[in-house]
């Protein structure tokens, strides 16, 4: 429905422009003051935001803002053992840093971020964070094992890491046309991209957006298929 995308729209730019400040987020806004550092999920939850958004917009410029936003997120939260801390550094009110890897209320930010690398690498060129997303989903296999009902959306990550995830790309003046067809289909393994002809150019000088899969992808996709059969 277009006017959902019209308010999903509308809707994104307000948060960006009331709860982003200096380069990053904050976890609350009340009285028109945005307080708190924001915390993994806000960002994670932010940048898979923009991804859907610009898949069911057209709009680009979404893709590149999400990808800024992981910059952050791998510049202030790595945990340094390829997941990420729920807290971002410098926050001095924390005690403990913590890693959380398990759903509650809500998925996994980690679980959420694997998502998100996978997709802005591929979108992105970045062939280091499809890397990194692979390694967070190989490294949860044996624990999607044995306790699904616990990480659900690590599990349905495990899914479709072994299928593969591919981005289509739908070009030309009819661009989003297309893309509002094949969007009335369920294609969990695709991430739709419309590139009509005066689609942004990405801040790297690319006029196209297109996937990348590291040569270890598939060496990482054999392992875990190996680690589920022997379960």
């Amino acid at each position: 429905d277009e006017q959902y995308v019209k308010r999903a729209r509308a809707h994104m730019q307000w948060m960006l422009e009331k709860y982003e400040h200096n380069g990053t987020l904050k976890h609350t806004w009340k009285n028109g003051t945005a307080k708190i550092p924001g915390k993994l999920d806000d960002y994670a939850y932010l940048v898979q935001a923009l991804l859907q958004l610009a898949s069911a917009s057209g709009d680009n410029k979404l893709i590149v803002k999400a990808a800024e936003l992981v910059e952050i997120v791998m510049a202030k939260f790595s945990a340094g053992n390829g997941f990420f801390y729920y807290t971002p550094e410098g926050q001095s009110d924390i005690p403990v840093r913590k890693v959380d890897l398990y759903d509650g209320a809500t998925p996994s930010a980690n679980a959420v971020m694997a998502h998100n690398l996978w997709i802005c690498g591929m979108c992105m060129e970045k062939s280091d964070w499809t890397e990194q997303a692979g390694e967070m989903i190989m490294n949860m296999t044996d624990t999607v094992v044995r306790y699904s009902y616990s990480i659900g959306y690590w599990a349905q990550m495990v899914q479709k890491y072994l299928r593969g995830m591919k981005t289509v790309v739908c070009t030309g003046k009819d661009a989003i046309e297309y893309v509002k067809t094949m969007q009335l289909n369920l294609l969990p393994q695709a991430h739709i991209v419309a590139l009509s002809n005066n689609s942004y150019v990405d801040s790297m000088g690319s006029n196209i957006i297109r996937s990348v899969f590291p040569a270890s992808f598939e060496n990482m996709r054999k392992q875990i298929a190996s680690v589920l059969s022997e379960n």
